[in-house]
């Protein structure tokens, strides 16, 4: 796979929380209404749909659904390419384009670092970015 197929699928899922929704959209549609134009209308449906599942997945802390839906577009985007190389400037052009690559615009996880130590049988629960409480596998056996 053509890693700019994967930084083109990382980014649009990374809009689908903030105001660059629609321009990544439109963009995205835009490839398939220039190489494959009987399917853009389909494709800007299923990028609806993708955001769908991606806002619930992301209220119900499902991480493994994003990354399905990652995969799905990088392949659509990869398969894209290998059908109409001529895509391959235009996927650049996305990269390049405002909605990719600039801190205020794409959305950044925080970087969280965190020490326990534990003693006998105690547990340690651990918690970064939204709050959410996870027991340490492994954490309180000796």
């Amino acid at each position: 796979m053509e890693p700019i197929t994967l930084t083109v699928a990382t980014a649009l899922l990374s809009a689908v929380a903030t105001d660059s929704w629609e321009h990544a959209k439109s963009a995205v549609v835009g490839l398939w209404r220039r190489a494959r134009p009987d399917q853009a209308e389909s494709v800007e449906s299923d990028l609806m749909r993708a955001r769908q599942q991606v806002l619930i997945a992301r209220a119900e802390h499902a991480v493994q659904v994003e990354d399905v839906v990652r995969a799905e577009w990088q392949a659509r985007l990869q398969s894209l390419l290998v059908t109409h190389p001529e895509v391959g400037e235009l996927l650049r052009e996305i990269v390049r384009s405002r909605w990719v690559g600039r801190p205020e615009e794409v959305p950044r996880a925080p970087v969280v670092s965190v020490k326990a130590r534990t003693s006998d049988f105690s547990q340690v629960y651990q918690a970064g970015g939204d709050g959410t409480a996870m027991p340490v596998p492994g954490a309180g056996r000796l």
